[in-house]
């Protein structure tokens, strides 16, 4: 096993954690805290996590479908744990912000959600839509069957 001081060790993790925000897979996130912070192989990483080589071998190469308590016994080792935030980096900057007189970076534009067609289409909240359908049918058969009768 690798012996890295604390805050050097905490600095990779913090990198290699960044990666992952920025797109890296869980997989190779997985390889590079097990191979660059422990500097440990796959059967001895895995003994530690209390699960099979194979297992190991197959969530670090994206082939598994792993349950959330496995990834869980797989980074606890390392001090970390599974959150749930933005999909982008909170870190990066917001708003339009000049850089050095020449360039922004625009706001991001969510007006092409707000104009898509499943935001219209999407029933109100609190609404079932098989019963917004259902009832929608009847006002137009009722309709249909009191302009028939006059």
């Amino acid at each position: 096993m690798k012996q890295l001081d604390p805050i050097a060790r905490a600095t990779l993790i913090e990198e290699i954690c960044q990666g992952l925000a920025m797109g890296a897979g869980i997989g190779e996130t997985i390889r590079r805290l097990r191979v660059e912070v422990l500097g440990v192989d796959q059967g001895t990483f895995a003994e530690l996590c209390k699960m099979s080589t194979r297992a190991l071998y197959e969530i670090e190469s994206d082939k598994g479908n792993p349950r959330l308590d496995t990834l869980l016994r797989v980074i606890r080792p390392f001090g970390l744990g599974i959150h749930f935030g933005p999909s982008k980096p909170t870190w990066l900057p917001r708003g339009t912000i000049p850089i050095a007189g020449t360039m922004t970076i625009p706001k991001p534009r969510y007006e092409a959600l707000e104009k898509s067609k499943a935001t219209r289409r999407a029933p109100k909240r609190g609404k079932n839509p098989k019963l917004v359908r259902a009832k929608a049918a009847a006002a137009a058969k009722q309709k249909q069957d009191s302009g028939t009768a006059e």
